[in-house]
Order: C-alpha cells, then structure tokens, then sequence
C-alpha cells in the first residue's frame, strides 16, 4: 500500500469510527430517556 492509499483508507475508517460513536451516542441518550420516561410511569 502507498501513503496516499494508507491516507485515503485511514480518514474513511476514523469518519465511520466517528459516525459509530455519534450513533451509539444518540442512541444510549434516548434510551435513558425512554428509561426516565418509564420510571415516571
């Protein structure tokens, strides 16, 4: 592999590591929610 394919490869893995995390994040979020929301029930 040369740099420029190395480059490519690594900003398009740490973009989806960062969509990943935002994701999960957004996720457990409403999750507790749901979790106050049902508590409150």
């Amino acid at each position: 592999m040369n740099v420029n394919a190395l480059k490519i490869y690594t900003m398009k893995k740490t973009k989806e590591l960062i969509q990943f995390n935002l994701t999960k994040k957004i996720h457990y979020k409403l999750y507790s929610l749901d979790y106050k929301l049902y508590s409150l029930v």
